[in-house]
């Protein structure tokens, strides 16, 4: 099931300097103002910076995954976007995005976590079965669409040894 998350974000942008942390949620309602606000953070800041409304579900996902790694680590840790939305001209000029990437409908992040590498996050992830977690060199991305994994299968990136 998708997780419901924590409802705050806590974010930096390296691309741009930025920084924002914002309470988007309550239990009952959704602050439009803090999703219009995150929602021009996770903008193509590479194409004219064009943006969407980002889908709550995928900031709910992110959130219950920095909201874990916090209570790990015992602290908040930011998490750095690395590439939120993407526009169709900036996507396609980058030769290793999927056609149809979820990054184009605001559905997909890519993110990283100062001091731990992406299988961490990764892990993290893959505990809310939130949707798609791909494990890269530099980063992690995450998105709410179908739920799988890559490079590798789910049960290698949570451990396990079968594939």
């Amino acid at each position: 099931p998708r997780t419901s998350g924590y409802g705050s974000l806590q974010l930096y942008r390296e691309a741009t300097g930025e920084s924002i942390a914002a309470r988007y949620r309550t239990a009952v309602e959704f602050d439009r103002r803090a999703v219009a606000e995150l929602s021009w953070f996770w903008r193509d800041v590479k194409d004219e910076d064009k943006a969407v409304w980002i889908d709550v579900a995928l900031l709910d996902f992110v959130s219950s995954v920095q909201s874990t790694m916090a209570s790990i680590h015992g602290t908040m840790l930011p998490f750095i976007l690395t590439s939120g939305f993407r526009t169709a001209r900036h996507n396609a000029a980058i030769e290793t995005a999927a056609r149809n990437s979820l990054h184009k409908v605001g559905l997909a992040g890519d993110l990283k976590v100062p001091g731990y590498p992406p299988r961490s996050l990764a892990i993290a992830a893959m505990t809310f079965k939130g949707g798609g977690v791909g494990v890269y060199s530099r980063f992690t991305h995450l998105d709410v669409g179908q739920i799988r994994c890559w490079p590798y299968s789910c049960n290698q990136i949570m451990g396990g040894n079968h594939g």
